[in-house]
């Protein structure tokens, strides 16, 4: 059953054949992105946090709320890059499987959250602070692609929820008949695919970011 409705879904075997030459003839290059992405992200972070704490030192609630969406994207980008690394890397089937069901459940969550995270509040901030309509524009899109994405992979994303869940289930053989059905490289492309979506999202937090850093210099120095 798991398996004819995986068949069944919209991820496409092309797109497995260009996968599986990206993982095993590019792997070395993949982890070397990976691991300097990182280092990477979590100066931003810590950058992000400094920002914050002086935005609420100096009731600068625009800029408070502008970079604590800033910060919470970017985690979100951090989670979605070792989800992706680790089911890219990990060979080991058991422990595939166990990284897949951490990875769909966050990417479920990940994709509500962002969803309300760059939502109107937001945008109502970035207008406050001056940002022009062509930039707002550009979160517009962002969004949009965000919920066609859930909208197109739903299914296929809370299906693989149910399947790799051992918890809740009632009988073991229908899980295990589940759990070996699995097609680990069809998985790991809408998590690859909602990368994508998510590292666009950390690019335009960037921009959001130098334009509210000058904004300070010139409304608050």
């Amino acid at each position: 059953m798991a398996n004819n409705e995986l068949n069944k879904s919209k991820l496409s075997k092309k797109t497995d054949i260009f996968l599986y030459l990206r993982m095993v003839f590019h792997r070395h290059v993949i982890n070397r992105r990976f691991s300097n992405n990182r280092i990477k992200m979590l100066e931003t972070l810590s950058e992000i946090d400094s920002v914050i704490r002086d935005a609420k030192d100096n009731k600068w609630s625009e800029i408070e709320n502008i970079w604590n969406t800033i910060g919470f994207c970017f985690f979100i980008v951090l989670e979605m890059m070792t989800h992706v690394e680790m089911m890219i890397f990990e060979r080991n089937k058991i422990k595939r499987i166990i990284f897949l069901r951490s990875a769909y459940t966050n990417l479920d969550l990940s994709i509500k959250d962002l969803l309300d995270l760059i939502g109107k509040k937001f945008e109502d901030c970035l207008i406050t602070v001056g940002l022009s309509e062509k930039t707002i524009n550009e979160l517009d899109v962002i969004r949009n692609d965000l919920l066609e994405f859930y909208k197109k992979y739903k299914n296929e994303i809370e299906l693989i929820i149910k399947i790799v869940s051992i918890h809740g289930a009632k009988e073991f053989n229908i899980f295990f008949s589940y759990y070996s059905s699995i097609d680990y490289s069809i998985t790991v492309q809408v998590m690859l695919l909602f990368d994508d979506i998510v590292n666009k999202i950390g690019a335009y937090m960037k921009k959001i970011m130098m334009y509210s850093l000058e904004y300070i210099k010139k409304n608050y120095s």
